[in-house]
């Protein structure tokens, strides 16, 4: 095989690229998965302009032989011609990534390009220097945190290769507006608006890259006010987030066998808090926060809880835990006993989602959008802390042929108990475009099972698990961040069915 490879070569750099095909072909045909039959052919082909050929060789050739550098340079090689950056480095990073020569990721406001001292802050940001190797998960991470910057919009990292196998990273970072007062954004407020919520967020106003939030909701009788400031961390180390909250509503315990209505209770509660998040890795974010929150008629409690997310390379899905406790350390003037209240608890959730990117236009295949997850929370757990269920744009975990308001506008358990599984599953598609709004359709299915009763305890009335299906519209805007959706769902188990809208925020397409 050796001399027929020799022969190959010698004709190739005789200009005879026909005779070397064919002494290669003719003897891969009869060794198929010969490594240096392999690597000569896709070599050939690369020479003769048929790209597509080669790729298909020389990726034989890795599967045969995983060691071959020669390979795994061609292939990167490949993918990089026909467009696919990110999978040439994956094929670099096997036979020695290049190494970063410079980084040039400009930072632009919404009015144009920025020059006052930004870009090398925000480069120690991405994390990304100059001899550092260039591999995948540098560039998403580089990424990832560039968006996480408070005063963000959007950021984008890429690469262009140099001679000498080393690569320029550049890119841009696109700064939110000052003010959200464009048309889009009054658009925004005003489809906010109509579902009982406000949300304002002022970006950069002193040019730290900070983000000032101010938001609101009203819902029946809950009513919640938040200021919130987030800033890059110290060190470049991620986002610092202070926020000061107030929070008051009325509350219902749970029906028991033939009892009437349980008590309804007022909570009122603010709180003072401070939080930090970064992307340690380009896979995971962690997050740590703390605060202080004082309850009416019931003590001031310190709170602190943890939180990582978990995504994967691609980003079409993503895992998250979040885990939070209270302690009291000083009691109310004049308390109002609250027997089931207890003076430490907890919360804890779980939840993984999947939701691949990207959305053709009408006819296009449908969109696929599924969570589930898992909550608990300890015995003695505030009302307030357990997860609310229903049709409600602010629940936790919808349910959307019931409401968890009822007529009075207080909050009536539907599921009670201390841990739960809950899910969803859409499925939905982008039909038109009226104007700039684009329109969409959608059907789903809610699900939730009670796994572990409330502390009221004993045989209750209340149903342990649901099932909900239904069908809705989706409306978005260009550029807004968010999606207004309408449902319609029913309870096949007894009838119950109800028409709900909420704003979801988010960046994801029409589904």
């Amino acid at each position: 095989m050796p001399e027929v490879v020799r022969q190959a070569v010698a004709a190739a750099q005789a200009g005879e690229l026909d005779r070397a095909d064919d002494l290669l072909s003719d003897a891969l045909r009869q060794c198929p998965d010969h490594p240096e039959l392999l690597a000569e052919l896709a070599g050939l082909r690369f020479r003769q302009g048929r790209m597509a050929e080669a790729e298909v060789l020389v990726t034989r050739l890795v599967e045969v032989d995983p060691g071959a550098e020669y390979g795994w340079e061609l292939l990167g090689t490949l993918r990089y011609l026909r467009d696919d950056p990110m999978g040439a480095l994956q094929a670099w990073t096997r036979s020695g990534s290049p190494l970063i020569r410079s980084v040039e990721i400009p930072v632009r406001g919404p009015a144009g390009p920025r020059d006052d001292g930004l870009e090398p802050r925000t480069l120690g940001v991405a994390g990304l220097e100059p001899g550092q190797p260039l591999r995948p998960e540098v560039l998403i991470r580089g990424t990832r945190r560039l968006e996480a910057l408070p005063a963000a919009s959007r950021a984008r990292v890429g690469y262009v290769m140099l001679p000498g196998g080393e690569a320029q990273v550049d890119g841009a970072l696109v700064l939110m507006p000052r003010f959200p007062f464009s048309r889009l954004k009054l658009a925004e407020h005003g489809a906010r608006l109509l579902t009982g919520s406000v949300d304002l967020a002022f970006g950069d106003l002193m040019g730290h890259l900070e983000r000032w939030e101010l938001s609101g909701v009203r819902e029946g009788t809950l009513r919640r006010g938040t200021l919130a400031l987030a800033h890059p961390a110290p060190a470049d180390a991620g986002v610092w987030r202070w926020t000061v909250e107030h929070r008051v509503g009325r509350y219902g315990t749970p029906l028991h066998g033939d009892e009437r209505a349980g008590e309804v209770r007022r909570i009122e509660r603010s709180r003072a808090g401070w939080g930090h998040t970064h992307w340690l890795t380009a896979r995971l974010r962690g997050t740590v926060r703390s605060g202080v929150e004082v309850r009416r008629a019931r003590g001031t409690y310190v709170a602190g809880g943890v939180g990582a997310a978990a995504l994967p390379l691609g980003a079409w899905g993503s895992m998250r835990l979040d885990a939070e406790g209270w302690t009291r350390v000083a009691r109310s003037e004049g308390e109002d006993p609250a027997p089931t209240e207890s003076r430490r608890f907890g919360r804890l959730e779980v939840e993984a989602a999947v939701h691949p990117a990207g959305v053709g236009g009408a006819g296009s295949l449908p969109r696929i959008l599924a969570r589930v997850g898992f909550i608990s929370v300890s015995r003695g757990t505030p009302a307030d802390l357990s997860p609310r269920m229903g049709k409600e744009g602010n629940t936790r975990v919808l349910m959307r042929a019931v409401s968890d308001l009822d007529a009075d506008g207080v909050v009536q358990p539907r599921f009670p108990g201390r841990s739960w599984i809950h899910g969803s599953v859409e499925v939905g598609r982008r039909v038109a475009r009226v104007g700039p709004v684009e329109i969409g359709v959608a059907a789903f299915s809610d699900g939730v099972r009670v796994l572990a009763r409330g502390d009221a305890g004993g045989p209750g009335t209340e149903r342990r698990s649901a099932i909900h299906l239904g069908t809705g519209v989706r409306a978005r805007l260009p550029g807004v961040n968010g999606r207004l959706r309408l449902d319609w769902a029913i309870d096949p188990s007894d009838g119950t069915s109800a028409l709900s809208a909420a704003w979801v925020p988010g960046t994801f397409p029409v589904p």
